[in-house]
């Protein structure tokens, strides 16, 4: 099988998100075919993170607000709130 050559945007970026992570002391336990595997820090699960090389942008119109964990938690527990008095009435 002949080898194939690394993608360097892809490559590039999987080192950029090593790099980010280790100095939050996050270290990955390895690679497969699907991309980064990390341990999951709360149940030791594997995560796997991996990067898409798009040869088409992205549309604005399907881009969305970048969160945190805590701030889609409190937005779903405000729809869910929401929901339930709609509900009542």
């Amino acid at each position: 099988m002949a080898a194939t050559k690394p993608d360097k945007i892809r490559e590039e970026t999987y080192d950029f998100v090593v790099e980010a992570l280790k100095k939050i002391g996050k270290n990955p336990i390895g690679r497969s075919p699907e991309g980064l595997v990390y341990e999951n820090h709360l149940d030791g699960e594997h995560v796997v993170i991996k990067v898409i090389k798009k040869k088409n942008p992205v549309e604005e119109k399907d881009l969305q607000d970048i969160l945190t964990y805590e701030e889609k938690l409190a937005l779903y527990e405000q729809a869910k709130e929401e929901k339930r008095k709609e509900e009542q009435d």
